[in-house]
């Protein structure tokens, strides 16, 4: 991919996910993520892009349902990173709930 095409491609990624901030809330070690998301701006090439597993069943979904789904885990991505767990998924439970790496707990 040259880098026009890699520029272009963040920058419609960005348009999507127009703010994202994780931090420790004061005094715990609570982590907050938070992702400020436009669900116009989403493309479904977007999970690939930010590493996030989409489930099968999501593909019927709406567009508008993709990109919440899409925002809730990459706040979810980005919290894990914060607290120095990379590269982990949130998983899916047989009744759609947030499956958490093993020693994390958290809420989309």
């Amino acid at each position: 991919m040259n880098s026009l095409a890699l520029t272009s491609k963040q920058s419609a990624l960005t348009r999507f996910v127009s703010k994202q901030t994780t931090r420790f809330l004061d005094s715990t070690n609570i982590c907050l993520s938070v992702c400020h998301f436009v669900p116009h701006h989403f493309h479904p090439n977007y999970f690939e892009a930010l590493n996030i597993e989409k489930p099968v069943e999501l593909n019927s979904a709406v567009y508008k349902r993709q990109a919440e789904f899409l925002a809730g885990r990459y706040a979810a991505q980005q919290a894990l990173k914060h607290i120095n767990v990379p590269d982990k998924q949130v998983g899916r439970s047989i009744e759609r709930a947030p499956v958490w790496p093993p020693g994390t707990i958290g809420s989309i």
